[in-house]
């Protein structure tokens, strides 16, 4: 039967099922790709998971298309040519898209208002069988959308940077933005942890979450579930940074693949979520990377 057949779970195994998919896709980089080609490269070069994408967002609004969530056919072509887990993205609070993306088969659902949104609200999580990852910017959003099901979270950034290093755009990689959050995350779980056991109290009821969310990350002084760098990251020495800081792998950017040394550049992020922590034998993996950009697209 497939993996996500909804008959052949109960909600414990359904719970295992997701952890375990979750912590598969954790500690490496997870790729951006449109193409089987792409996707060949990804996985060959050590990725953890795909995430599928029609185009980027630039792209899509430069051939006049609306981004939405992955065609199926898409979906369907990229899972016949690898066998790394496969995400289908779709549009904040679509739950239409993510049920199609569940019945395609993939192996995880990433709720992303990268693309777009499709309600106001964050859709409920508990009923699919695959994991659903999204993506937040504070210590709230995470335990808010861990607490409607969330099986993995990404950094995103809604703060303006006047820097022309990058913008919060996925495409536009900013290494900044993802440290930002997760700083951020830490500073307010420090602030939280000199609440008095009656203000926690009060406090998860404003926020609208469970008193044990915020004991917990107040003991573990990390999130309950795996937590990596979105934002775009485009260079091995920026993944140390950011596995440094603390985060449990990178989301790599859609750009990779437009970039002259595609195959070079993926395995250099790959190889630094390994040895982020070995300076020598990061001086190695990061040189001559080349440049980002080159004249056309991959898409």
């Amino acid at each position: 039967m497939a993996m996500n057949e909804p008959e052949t779970k109960g909600d414990q195994k359904r719970a295992e099922i997701k952890l375990a998919v979750a912590n598969f896709l954790k500690g490496g980089v997870i790729a951006i790709v449109t193409n089987p080609d792409q996707a060949r490269v990804a996985e060959n070069y050590g990725a953890r998971g795909l995430i599928v994408m029609n185009y980027p967002q630039k792209i899509a609004i430069a051939k006049d298309q609306t981004p939405r969530g992955a065609d199926p056919i898409r979906i369907r072509s990229i899972m016949s040519a690898v066998h790394l887990p496969i995400i289908g993205r779709v549009r904040y609070g679509h739950i239409a898209e993510a049920r199609i993306m569940e019945a395609c088969g993939v192996a995880a659902i990433d709720e992303s208002d990268v693309i777009g949104h499709g309600d106001v609200k964050s859709m409920e999580k508990e009923s699919f069988n695959v994991p659903v990852i999204c993506f937040v910017a504070n210590l709230t959003d995470a335990l808010q959308r861990i607490r409607e099901g969330a099986s993995m979270l990404v950094s995103r950034v809604d703060i303006k940077l006047a820097s022309k290093t990058g913008t919060n755009k996925e495409e536009e990689p900013n290494v900044k933005n993802a440290s930002d959050v997760y700083l951020r995350i830490q500073d307010e779980i420090e602030s939280i942890s000199k609440y008095s056991p009656s203000k926690l109290g009060s406090h998860a009821l404003k926020i609208s979450v469970p008193l044990k969310f915020l004991q917990y990350v107040i003991e573990h002084r990390r999130l309950p579930v795996p937590f990596i760098a979105g934002g775009g990251v485009m260079h091995p020495m920026d993944v140390a940074m950011l596995m440094e800081l603390g985060y449990e792998g990178v989301v790599a950017s859609n750009h990779v693949f437009a970039a002259p040394n595609a195959e070079k550049r993926m395995r250099a992020l790959v190889m630094a979520t390994v040895h982020y922590k070995d300076s020598l034998r990061m001086a190695y993996i990061a040189e001559n990377m080349g440049p980002i950009n080159q004249p056309g697209t991959a898409f």
